[in-house]
């Protein structure tokens, strides 16, 4: 039987009477269709469980004449009568309801919309979804848009009630069901392959209006794909160095793309690095959504690096990466860059050590920014790794650290660098970086030892402060980059390295100590390089993974598309 058919079979053979099973306080939603932080404490399971019950509903439509009133809070509903009381005196007539779903029938993550035709008399109504009530609205707020956004969040056949309530405290309702069939998550939405004439790959990824926008190299230069929500390549991309730059001889040199992102008027910024007799420069410019440059473009000094690229509100484009001090054995410093207005000087900061750290006398020790993102509050979270080396200590450690700063590049509190403590590994490094509401997460590697197989790990902060750690069982992996889906679970792309190959790993997790939500095996050849190095969440939390692909001899640039 078709899926729609079966659906309305079993639509027909359900009563509309029956009580919703008990769910989750975590689902509680409001008429707003806005992204959800998830609970990120680590405490209970997946999804956590409620701690209130919601009153049961009975169908408008019984042939029991006698309403109910309930108590609103306890959640018991108890009957009475719509006769008379005692004296005889009559009582008003309960309130009436009813709700209509659009559409009946969901097989994406999306919104139903809840519309209602209620008596003159209704002040305010619950809408109730597996037991809970999930909004208190007065009758102006419908139509009432209630997300869908995982099989966890609805999967088969589900009831969705209101229950009116008049001044008095009398109530009435209706209900109907909602039938998912939503793809698993973390499944396989779309791929593609973005091939060059001799190779290409996917170094970054972000989302552009409906669809996307990857960067990274093909054939030796800088490039940028804009993809549709199919991941099929829009007419007039990719776009590369030469097709824009106008800076002589650039497009002669070899360039890769290593971030890009989107401004608030959705205009491309991309950041890369050029390289010139074996010295690399970065380089940084933006582009309309055509893939023609606006205005300047900027290039560093020889040894200045970009690793990564962020945007604020008020347009400051921030490259985040380092600056190479030797050259054998390489050595680098921290360096954060921040233009006001691309072809103008850039403000500039090298990272300070850190309390209680012996001092770097000559420079021996390295730092290196890897990601950058911008705060909800127009500040600058750059993250990354460093040697660290405590004072009356010998040895020097590879640790996580992150340092915030103002949109005019000035330092906002105090470096933070991971002590490595409880995770019963000694190294440490941070190469990507989400944010969740006033919380944010890095990600990126741990070791026991230099020279061992990483582990991918990851921290909670809220509010700056150090909370949560995960390091997951799996070895010889590391996170290359990470993002959250619309129920607050963390997304992370990652390149994993077995028997001497690299492979393209995905996973999601929510509780800093439970299983993850889901995985997905590696992706690619078993016998050959395939990796990721980005990932990228749309408000809905379709997560495109970008990376690469081993075709033949030649690697291939690689988009993987996830269910949330």
């Amino acid at each position: 039987m078709p899926m729609s058919h079966r659906v309305l079979a079993v639509l027909a053979a359900l009563s509309l009477t029956a009580c919703p099973e008990h769910a989750p306080a975590w689902y509680g939603l409001t008429d707003e269709a806005s992204a959800t932080t998830g609970d990120l404490d680590g405490g209970g399971s997946f999804p956590p469980t409620s701690a209130t019950q919601g009153p049961d509903v009975a169908d408008s439509t019984d042939s029991d004449p006698t309403p109910t009133t309930g108590d609103w809070t306890t959640g018991a509903v108890s009957a009475t009568t719509t006769t008379g009381d005692s004296t005889g005196a009559p009582v008003n007539d309960p309130p009436t309801v009813a709700l209509a779903l659009s559409p009946e029938i969901i097989e994406a993550a999306g919104v139903v919309e809840l519309s209602i035709e209620v008596s003159p008399d209704v002040v305010e109504l619950d809408v109730v979804y597996r037991g809970e009530i999930v909004a208190t609205l007065p009758p102006a707020d419908f139509p009432y848009h209630f997300e869908v956004t995982s099989p966890a969040k609805c999967d088969g056949s589900e009831g969705l009630s209101v229950v009116a309530r008049d001044a008095e405290g009398l109530v009435g309702d209706d209900a109907k069901m909602l039938a998912c069939s939503l793809p698993a998550s973390g499944s396989e939405a779309q791929k593609a392959k973005l091939p060059g004439e001799t190779l290409s790959m996917v170094n970054s990824v972000a989302i552009l209006g409906d669809g996307f926008v990857a960067a990274g190299v093909m054939d030796g230069q800088i490039v940028v794909w804009r993809v549709g929500p199919d991941l099929q390549v829009l007419p007039g991309w990719p776009r590369v160095l030469a097709d824009w730059t106008a800076i002589p001889g650039l497009a002669a040199l070899d360039s890769a793309a290593v971030g890009v992102t989107v401004d608030a008027e959705q205009n491309i910024i991309v950041a890369g690095n050029t390289v010139k007799a074996g010295v690399k420069s970065y380089y940084v410019v933006k582009l309309n959504a055509a893939g023609s440059r606006l205005g300047d473009e900027a290039q560093g000094m020889p040894e200045e690096e970009a690793a990564g690229v962020a945007v604020t509100a008020e347009g400051v484009i921030v490259v985040a990466g380092a600056v190479r001090t030797a050259a054998q054995p390489p050595a680098y410093d921290w360096r954060v860059w921040g233009h006001a207005k691309l072809g103008q000087a850039p403000w500039v900061d090298t990272l300070p050590l850190g309390p209680g750290e012996q001092l770097d006398l000559f420079n021996d020790r390295s730092e290196r920014a890897r990601a950058v993102v911008a705060l909800p509050g127009g500040e600058i979270l750059v993250v990354g790794e460093r040697e660290y080396k405590k004072l009356q200590d010998s040895d020097t450690y590879v640790r996580a650290s992150w340092q915030r700063y103002s949109s005019i590049g000035a330092r906002v509190g105090n470096l933070w660098t991971s002590d490595a403590n409880g995770t019963g590994k000694s190294h440490d490094a941070a190469n990507a970086v989400a944010v969740l509401g006033d919380e944010f997460v890095i990600s990126g590697w741990a070791r026991a030892k230099l020279g061992q197989s990483p582990q991918v790990w990851s921290r909670r902060f809220q509010q700056g402060e150090a909370k949560d750690f995960r390091v997951e069982p799996s070895s010889a992996a590391e996170a290359k980059g990470i993002g959250h889906d619309r129920e607050g679970n963390l997304v992370v792309a990652t390149t994993l390295t077995t028997a001497g190959q690299l492979d393209a790993w995905s996973f999601a997790f929510h509780g800093w100590a439970l299983p993850a939500v889901w995985t997905q095996p590696p992706y690619g050849d078993p016998k050959s390089w395939d990796g990721y190095t980005s990932i990228a969440c749309t408000d809905w939390g379709y997560c495109l993974a970008g990376g690469f692909l081993t075709v033949g001899d030649a690697l291939t640039g690689f988009l993987r598309l996830h269910n949330p």
